[in-house]
């Protein structure tokens, strides 16, 4: 419920101050759900155009994503288009390391960075990365690193 006051909040402050939704973050980008997801992707993925959604609509969304069966399919739906993002031909049911830690940097991080910056990350150790790709890939690589628990969460 906290996560509707949050997103009730930076609605007030965009209406309050006049701010602009696609320079500031704003309501849109507020994660919500069992697994965190930004209101806005589900718009774009839904084929709305998210600097335009009503206060309403953000709410509609919101509630949406607090049902565990629309949100997981949202989430799978994101991952999918963000691995083939970069890997247009990819067989997203079998995943190399580097697309597991590449889809899960995404996921944190976006598409506005280069994917040669994320693979440069990725195949550095850790001692060699600088403070900012380590920020890069270290969601993706928290990911990767707990496949065996996810499968298990899934095969049950």
């Amino acid at each position: 419920m906290w996560k509707l006051n949050t997103i009730a909040m930076r609605q007030w402050n965009e209406q309050a101050f006049n701010i602009n939704k696609t320079r500031h973050k704003g309501s849109n980008e507020t994660s919500t759900g069992i697994v965190a997801m930004q209101i806005r992707h589900v718009a774009d993925m839904m084929g709305f155009d998210s600097n335009t959604l009503t206060t309403r609509d953000q709410l509609e969304i919101a509630t949406c994503l607090q049902l565990d069966e629309f949100n997981i399919k949202m989430v799978a739906r994101h991952l999918k288009d963000l691995i083939l993002y970069d890997y247009p031909n990819a067989d997203t049911s079998n995943l190399t390391k580097e697309q597991y830690i590449m889809v899960g940097s995404r996921y944190n991080r976006g598409i506005t960075r280069k994917k040669d910056n994320f693979i440069k990350a990725i195949y550095k150790s850790k001692g060699q990365r600088t403070l900012a790709e380590d920020e890069w890939v270290s969601y993706g690589e928290a990911v990767y690193n707990r496949l065996d628990h996810i499968d298990n969460l899934l095969n049950r």
